[in-house]
């Protein structure tokens, strides 16, 4: 589970240029790459499809103006549970939940206070977000527990 808070300018920029999928992390941008590193040992094929993982936002919303690392207050995080408790719902082979920073740690708090079943079946893991202003040393620390799970 990701924070998914972009720019307005970065989803403008997208659409004037014509992107298929404009609300899309593009396949250049460092946090893609970043995923894929962290997440090798735990993927079952390269491709998107058959690799295992799924990645889904813990916050639906568009940032107004050009800033990547908004505040973002709980009353906007709580806006965006129901899009999370439907996709999690979806998703009945579901085992296991990465939380990539601090954003989708209360997305998933504050689901699991609300949904206490839904959550009760999940295995969950919260690690620090591939953009953290922290050492790659301190996150691959961290990841260690989630690859061992793998």
């Amino acid at each position: 589970m990701l924070q998914n808070f972009a720019p307005e300018s970065y989803i403008l920029d997208n659409i004037a240029k014509g992107v298929e999928c404009p609300y899309r992390h593009g396949e250049n941008v460092k946090t893609n790459s970043r995923l894929k590193a962290y997440l090798a040992p735990l993927l079952k094929s390269s491709d998107n499809i058959g690799c295992g993982v799924l990645c889904i936002n813990a916050v639906y919303l568009i940032n107004h103006g050009t800033s990547w690392s908004p505040s973002i207050p709980q009353a906007l995080i709580k806006k965006s549970i129901p899009v999370v408790t439907f996709s999690l719902r979806n998703m009945p082979n579901l085992r296991r939940i990465i939380c990539w920073g601090n954003v989708a740690s209360r997305s998933w708090a504050i689901l699991a206070a609300a949904e206490p079943e839904l959550a009760s079946s999940k295995v969950v893991f919260r690690v620090p977000h591939p953009a953290a202003r922290i050492s790659r040393d301190e996150k691959l620390k961290q990841w260690l527990e989630v690859t061992r799970f793998a």
